[in-house]
């Protein structure tokens, strides 16, 4: 069965994903986008200077890599990881203890109170980014971030992909959940991605 046959938004794809990825050695998080994400945390804290351990949330986390890359940056920050893939979620919890992971659904995350929701790279894998992004935003607490990013669809064609992304498309996404905030192109010449951010009316 080739992977355009497979259902990509199944746990038993996603757990041989990243047990492959892992066995490889394959990095899923690159720099640009880890100091997007770091930046708009910095910005969203310096308004919220009263709260001393806000709370982020990575949707699609696989096994907290990028949670670990943020805590060396704001080591304050509560952090919580939602994916679908359970085994993975077993490896995140022996590497990131202190974290909190859980296996469920990204269209039903349930209200976290988050103040800052990442989702990177994960949008362009689903039936349904609209709806996932209604969860994620029921999820934030009023005046919280969202911060995004997809592959450019131009660079990055995949048969991974349930849709490809262009700026636009990826900007329309989340035009009704708040004010967008800043984007950005970042990559090399072999990819790139669309990241994003917009804050919670």
């Amino acid at each position: 069965m080739s992977r355009a046959e497979v259902d990509l938004n199944s746990a038993t794809v996603w757990d041989e994903t990243y047990s492959v990825d892992r066995a490889a050695g394959k990095r899923r998080i690159d720099q640009p986008r880890l100091e997007f994400l770091v930046g708009e945390m910095r910005d969203w804290w310096q308004y919220h200077l009263d709260i001393e351990s806000p709370a982020l949330l990575d949707l699609g986390c696989g096994d907290g890599e990028m949670l670990r890359r943020v805590h060396a940056e704001l080591p304050g920050w509560r952090k919580a990881g939602i994916d679908i893939a359970a085994k993975t979620l077993d490896v995140a919890r022996g590497e990131n203890p202190g974290f909190t992971f859980e296996a469920r659904s990204i269209y039903d995350i349930g209200a976290q109170s988050a103040d800052v929701v990442w989702c990177g790279e994960t949008l362009e894998h689903l039936d349904r980014p609209e709806m996932a992004i209604d969860s994620m935003v029921a999820s934030l607490r009023p005046g919280g971030y969202l911060v995004c990013s997809v592959p450019n669809e131009r660079m990055n064609p995949s048969p991974d992909h349930v849709r490809e992304f262009s700026v636009g498309d990826a900007m329309k996404l989340t035009e009704g959940c708040g004010d967008l905030l800043r984007v950005r192109v970042v990559g090399n010449a072999g990819w790139a991605s669309i990241v994003w951010s917009a804050r919670k009316r």
